[in-house]
């Protein structure tokens, strides 16, 4: 790839701000011009309207010095903005012309998608029954990156119980 300031977010699906969002494009964003002096870590969000950005952070020297990225505390990137989901955070070196794959890292959260979720009127999910909640989980297990249940499930009222470990299917890629 020719030296490029943009980075590539794949399409896929994401909950922001209780909104399913989806997207079917790849999208390019920009990185801005990095500081002449220090680094600063930006982050790739997506909003509930389904809008990809980049929020730039404040340069500043990184501490503990010697380390760079994910493995610094300063600089700090900044908030994730409301209604929002964290995507990725980017590494932009100071003086940096070109960002590389090494300097971007995966911040998605994996949730496990319990497909089949009903909304209802007022836009909250109704309870599963014992053999629905059974029904989505393996479900899961077989298309997803879930651990199996160690026992069978069951309801308690409104939670899904002795479901053991979940690690669910990354929403995003």
């Amino acid at each position: 790839d020719p030296v490029s300031t943009h980075v590539q977010v794949e399409t896929g699906k994401a909950y922001a701000a209780d909104t399913l969002v989806e997207k079917g494009a790849v999208t390019d964003l920009t990185v801005g011009a990095a500081d002449p002096t220090n680094p600063r870590k930006d982050i790739v969000v997506c909003n509930s309207a389904g809008t990809l950005s980049i929020v730039a952070g404040t340069p500043e020297v990184a501490l503990p010095n010697g380390n760079v990225g994910v493995y610094t505390l300063n600089p700090e990137p900044e908030s994730i903005p409301a209604n929002s989901i964290i995507l990725g955070e980017i590494w932009v070196p100071a003086g940096a012309t070109e960002i590389t794959g090494s300097e971007i890292y995966d911040k998605r959260v994996s949730i496990a998608d319990f497909i089949g979720h009903k909304a209802d009127a007022a836009a909250h999910h109704d309870k599963y029954t014992n053999a629905e909640a059974q029904t989505t989980v393996k479900a899961n297990v077989e298309v997803g990156d879930l651990k199996a249940p160690t026992k069978d499930l069951d309801m308690n009222g409104e939670n899904i119980v002795n479901a053991g470990e979940l690690h669910g299917m990354t929403y995003w890629g």
